[in-house]
């Protein structure tokens, strides 16, 4: 059952000054709180009123930190100290989980076979394009495009094993999420639930900006974890993509 420790889920949310939006997410984690269900805030020291909207939220959150951190992935692995087991889904502040998203994935966790920890996936709507986001993934699928952070359920076990590389600023999940996907040891399992409404707010900046440190590491990942071949499909991603920002002017000399 899901309210025994080692079938946990462990919902983390990180804030940073969130106070206009955390309430929404805050009270979508309540109207499915239940046994087996913790609720954590990771807060980056905010100044504005989102402590006291975490207090007011107390029949929600289980545990709040308020404290300097190095970013959402710094915020993401100190959170792994106060959760011993289970499986761990990160929100941030402007996301809320969908409607019974919740009691379908424990029913998965029920399932399971004991001393079973697979990554559990599922998809998230995006409301900036009225679409769900973005089915089942393969090991080509993870190279050239990322599982929405607020989709997945990380073993809690596993993610101690291997944080987040802090030295990713914007793509670490993806990082993450491709060493899993060639990791013959770790199970990634679709599971057909739309999780989170997932305000993409960073993705213009990521996609405008670009992030040239992650293109080079996710080819050298290609090569060394799949192979000649995962390689060539990152070097036809990355032409394209430096076709694509040539052709409206984002390419700069």
């Amino acid at each position: 059952m899901a309210d025994t420790p080692d079938r946990q889920i462990n919902i983390v949310v990180c804030t940073f000054n969130a106070a206009a939006h955390l309430p929404d997410c805050l009270a979508s984690l309540g109207g499915q709180k239940r046994p087996g269900v913790r609720v954590l805030v990771m807060d980056g020291g905010s100044t504005d009123a989102t402590l006291e909207i975490v207090k007011s939220f107390s029949h929600v959150v289980d545990h709040h930190v308020s404290a300097p951190d190095e970013g959402v992935y710094d915020a993401m692995n100190k959170a792994l100290d106060f959760i011993s087991s289970g499986w761990v889904l990160y929100l941030g502040a402007d996301d809320r989980l969908m409607p019974h998203a919740l009691a379908r994935v424990m029913k998965v966790v029920d399932d399971l076979p004991p001393g079973t920890q697979p990554v559990i996936y599922g998809d998230v709507y995006r409301p900036a394009n009225n679409k769900i986001y973005d089915g089942v993934f393969s090991r080509y699928k993870i190279l050239r495009r990322n599982i929405c952070q607020q989709a997945i359920f990380y073993p809690v076990d596993v993610l101690k094993k291997s944080p987040f590389d802090l030295g990713c600023k914007i793509n670490a999940d993806h990082v993450k999420n491709i060493e899993f996907y060639f990791d013959k040891d770790v199970e990634m399992r679709y599971v057909p639930v739309c999780v989170a409404y997932y305000e993409d707010v960073l993705q213009g900046l990521s996609r405008d900006v670009g992030d040239e440190g992650f293109v080079a590491r996710r080819r050298r990942m290609a090569l060394n974890l799949g192979g000649i071949m995962p390689y060539l499909f990152c070097c036809m991603i990355d032409f394209k993509e430096y076709v694509r920002r040539f052709s409206f002017g984002v390419l700069r000399s």
